[in-house]
């Protein structure tokens, strides 16, 4: 499992989970090794367990992700993923391995001591805690109060069975309403009809009354105001092929297909960003592609139309439903991406590390050819490009023109960095489609910082 960008307000849901896991593993934890790349603030945790267990698997999983980390089981990953994950490794300058369950809180409070970071212990015998905040989300959410149940949508559920505290958290944050909870329902993707969520249900035992009057009004329970399904916003560019259905013909398109990204999704529908909506109505077929996914296809019907895009709603069996919140389920633990260009090794190392402190996936790469590889293999799926404009084999302007002409990418944010800031070539490489130029001289931090904000004003203008 990895959790980046562990600053001091996230680490101890990091390190709760660790704490966590000799519990959740059911006795089958022999150790862990812990790692640690204080550059960008990753922490990477390999259990080791006594054999594979199903159940285990998707209890981790699942309590992982509620701690904001990404779980990873080895033992799945390809060739490709597996070398990833050993460089992925080797980067890392902290290393505790073969650490056993008893000896995880100080080996925690190592790495946590190595990077600056102080955390309260938790207390002893302290199990899994499912926290709920009241600015959450809400949409799926059903509360039934006089069967003391509450139904929450999700793409990743706890095993049944399991028994958890409960803490919903409101506008006094040194009063949180707690409870016991106990998984009594696991729901599937479609069960109660097309674009049901899955999710699971849990019985309150002996709840405050305080917390289901606060889940009564969550929930919307009086109002009816939530959505049937929650929609996850999808904060990486994944590309879509729109294709006509047989027999539709909307007028003046001129084409059968068309490009877009996705913007959100939920287990019933999309929105899909693209320069040419296509009109309510519109019967279409779906290709999303995902980088180091499977990706799916899908029938659809536009519902709605704007200037940045269109919403449709999927026609799916059964066997769609399900492979549809697989998909989500991977989307929602995407990163932002960034490819950062440079043949200057210190210059491109410098960088990547300052835009991974920020929270990016950084790929890099010598050059612009190597570049352009780059964007092919991962089908574009970049939010932020970075180059260099001075390299030996294309210089950066060619590289960006290619990029937005030949390779059709609109939407990628594209900054370039100079040791030699001119006003000149700076609206030249404007022109040929940088979105920002920036001066080496600012400094690394400065630059990361910078190019983020290249990157909101791009998504900006793209949603409009």
């Amino acid at each position: 499992m990895t959790f980046g960008r562990m600053a001091p307000a996230r680490f101890p849901l990091a390190r709760r989970l660790v704490l966590w896991l000799p519990g959740l593993c059911q006795g089958l934890l022999v150790e862990c090794d812990l790692s640690f790349r204080p550059e960008s603030k990753l922490l990477v945790v390999v259990a080791h367990l006594a054999r594979e267990e199903p159940t285990v698997a998707r209890r981790v999983a699942f309590w992982t992700g509620r701690a904001g980390g990404h779980p990873t089981p080895l033992v799945s990953l390809g060739a490709a993923q597996g070398s990833a994950y050993r460089h992925l490794l080797a980067a890392c300058r902290y290393h505790r391995l073969g650490v056993p369950p008893d000896l995880l809180p100080d080996a925690l409070a190592s790495a946590a001591a190595a990077v600056g970071i102080s955390a309260a212990p938790e207390p002893d015998g302290a199990g899994p805690v499912l926290d709920l905040d009241e600015a959450g989300v809400w949409d799926g959410v059903i509360h039934d109060r006089r069967r003391a149940r509450l139904f929450l949508p999700g793409p990743s559920t706890p095993p049944l069975g399991d028994e958890f505290g409960l803490r919903l958290h409101g506008p006094d944050p040194d009063r949180p309403l707690e409870s016991r909870a106990r998984v009594v329902d696991v729901v599937p993707p479609g069960l109660h009809g097309p674009g049901a969520p899955a999710g699971f249900t849990l019985k309150l035992p002996a709840a405050p009354q305080a917390l289901h009057e606060s889940l009564a009004r969550l929930a919307g329970e009086r109002t009816g105001a939530r959505r049937a399904a929650p929609r996850y916003a999808v904060r990486v560019p994944i590309p879509v092929n729109v294709s006509l259905a047989d027999g539709a013909e909307p007028a003046g398109l001129g084409v059968r297909t068309l490009p877009g990204r996705l913007t959100d999704l939920s287990q019933g529908g999309a929105f899909i960003a693209t320069d040419q909506p296509l009109p309510p109505g519109t019967e279409v077929r779906l290709e999303i592609r995902v980088p180091g996914q499977a990706g799916m296809e899908a029938a659809a019907t536009v519902v709605r139309d704007t200037e940045s895009g269109m919403g449709v709603r999927f026609h799916l069996d059964q066997a769609g439903e399900e492979k549809l919140a697989d998909l989500i389920a991977g989307l929602v633990t995407l990163q932002r991406r960034v490819l950062v260009v440079d043949d200057d090794v210190l210059a491109r190392r410098i960088i990547s590390d300052a835009l991974a402190e920020r929270g990016f996936e950084v790929l890099s790469a010598a050059g612009a050819a190597e570049g352009l590889q780059v964007l092919t293999d991962e089908l574009l799926a970049f939010d932020l490009l970075v180059t260099d404009l001075r390299m030996p084999d294309i210089d950066g302007e060619s590289f960006i023109r290619m990029v937005r002409q030949a390779g059709g990418e609109r939407d990628l944010a594209i900054v370039a960095v100079t040791g030699s800031l001119d006003p000149f070539v700076e609206a030249r490489v404007r022109e040929m489609g940088a979105d920002a130029i920036l001066d080496k001289a600012a400094g690394a931090a400065s630059l990361a910082e910078a190019a983020e904000a290249a990157l909101a004003r791009k998504r900006d203008a793209v949603d409009g």
